[in-house]
């Protein structure tokens, strides 16, 4: 978990906005509304490599080691 966290720290600070906005919506801290989809669509079609950073923190978190 801790390398995840570095990791996220090593980000441009845009791109820890998008992934803490994307967070934000799933966790149910901020609404999912269409300006919240429409930006997470946004992050998903730029950005893949955040949506797939975000993820494999989530497993790590969980427990599981073998997230690719």
């Amino acid at each position: 978990m801790m390398r995840e966290v570095e990791r996220m720290g090593k980000l441009p600070a845009e791109d820890r906005l998008q992934l803490q906005r994307l967070q934000e919506g799933l966790s149910g801290a901020a609404p999912m509304d269409d300006q919240w989809v429409d930006a997470a669509v946004e992050v998903v079609r730029r950005k893949p490599q955040l949506l797939k950073a975000m993820l494999r923190g989530k497993g790590q978190l969980l427990g599981e080691h073998d997230v690719a």
